[in-house]
């Protein structure tokens, strides 16, 4: 689904609450 990596954590910040 992802790239060859994942997304920055900047990208994962404004994402939905997954990470708490």
């Amino acid at each position: 689904m992802w790239p060859l990596a994942p997304p920055p954590l900047s990208a994962t910040k404004p994402a939905p609450a997954v990470d708490p």
